[in-house]
Formats: structure tokens, C-alpha cells, sequence
């Protein structure tokens, strides 16, 4: 029995001393020689470097994320304000549009009060006919007038030519489809035609 110890003891013994010489071995890497402890070390160490670096990847990938999420926030506010730009090019225009239209109508109300101011300008007096057929040049002198139905009420005036074709004919009064006045053209040996009082002012 004392001689089966001993030889487990030395047994033992001997495999301590084997492992112990491996880790007290050296092992070359590129100039520099690491023993056992030191290599565990480093590989610790590298093992730690990778943790730490799938750790940044994990950050970055978040980034990438959050930056993808905002550009996408971003692309809809650009749309939108792009949707708002091309709206007030229609507004500006509409406005360019109406603009022109209130240019010309401007120009129209000159025009009308120009005329209208011609027309004011009376050499003598208003001359009265009453209802009946009269020639130019006796009993009214050939120039510019305007006519208008005097006292109120309403009524035709026909004007023909010396060769009895018509000049015009319109219906004199207040309310549809009758003029207020009318400007005309009294040549000598009109003949005019009145089926009411009607007044006759001289303008240029």
C-alpha cells in the first residue's frame, strides 16, 4: 500500500512538472516572444477590443438610424414646402392675371372719362324738339349732340339720310334696353324723327 502512494505521488509530481514547463514556455509572434500568461493576457485584452468595437458598430448602426428617420422627416417638410412654393406661384399669377385685367380696365375708365368730358364740353344751349319729323339744317343745325328724352318718359328717334336709308334708331329713356343718352352725327338734309320731347345738346 506505502508503494502505490508513492508512485501516485510521483505521478503527480510529474504532471505538475510537465505543466509548469508549458507555462513557463515562450511562444514567438512576428519580434516579439510571449510566454503563456502573456498571451492569455493579450488574448483577453483583444477579446475585450472586439466587445468594445461590436459595442461602436451597435452606436453607429443607431446613428445611421436616427439619421435615416430625420432625413426621412426632412424629405417630408421639404415636400411640403416645395407644395407651398408651387401654390403661391399659382397666387402670383392669379394676382399678375388680375392685375392685367384691372390695367385695362383702367385704361377703359380714361378713355370713358374722356369722352365723358368731351361730351361736357356745351357750346350753346340744350335745343328742345317735341314729337314730330324735323331736317337738319332747318330746324336743327348739322353738327355733334346729344340726345336725351326730355321731362322724363321714353321714345324713338330715327335718323334717315337725303336718300331716306336709315341712320339709326333708338328708343330714348331709363330702363332696359334704352339708352339715356345718345351721341350721334347730325349731317345737313338728315331727316330725324322724334316720337317724344326730346333735347339736343351740342358737343365737340
Amino acid at each position: 500500500m506505502k508503494n502505490v502512494l508513492i508512485i501516485v505521488g510521483a505521478i503527480v509530481l510529474a504532471v505538475s512538472a510537465y505543466f509548469l514547463g508549458k507555462s513557463s514556455e515562450s511562444v514567438a509572434i512576428g519580434e516579439e516572444k510571449y510566454g503563456y500568461e502573456e498571451l492569455v493576457s493579450e488574448k483577453k485584452g483583444i477579446s475585450e477590443q472586439i466587445e468594445d468595437l461590436k459595442s461602436d458598430r451597435s452606436e453607429i448602426v443607431q446613428d445611421i438610424n436616427r439619421l435615416d428617420e430625420e432625413a426621412e422627416e426632412k424629405s417630408d417638410e421639404i415636400d411640403e414646402a416645395l407644395e407651398i412654393y408651387n401654390d403661391r406661384e399659382e397666387i402670383e399669377e392669379d394676382i399678375n392675371e388680375k392685375e392685367g385685367i384691372l390695367e385695362d380696365l383702367g385704361e377703359e375708365v380714361v378713355e370713358k372719362e374722356s369722352e365723358i368730358a368731351e361730351l361736357n364740353e356745351i357750346g350753346d344751349e340744350p335745343i328742345t324738339l317735341s314729337a314730330g319729323h324735323y331736317e337738319v339744317g332747318e330746324d336743327l343745325e348739322p353738327g355733334r349732340y346729344v340726345a336725351e328724352v326730355d321731362g322724363g318718359g321714353s321714345g324713338n328717334f330715327f335718323s334717315r339720310n337725303e336718300a331716306g336709308r336709315s341712320n339709326f334708331g333708338v328708343t330714348l329713356g331709363e330702363g332696359e334696353r334704352r339708352e339715356s343718352e345718345y351721341v350721334f352725327q347730325a349731317e345737313p338734309g338728315d331727316q330725324l324723327e322724334l316720337n317724344t320731347s326730346t333735347s339736343f345738346t351740342e358737343v365737340e
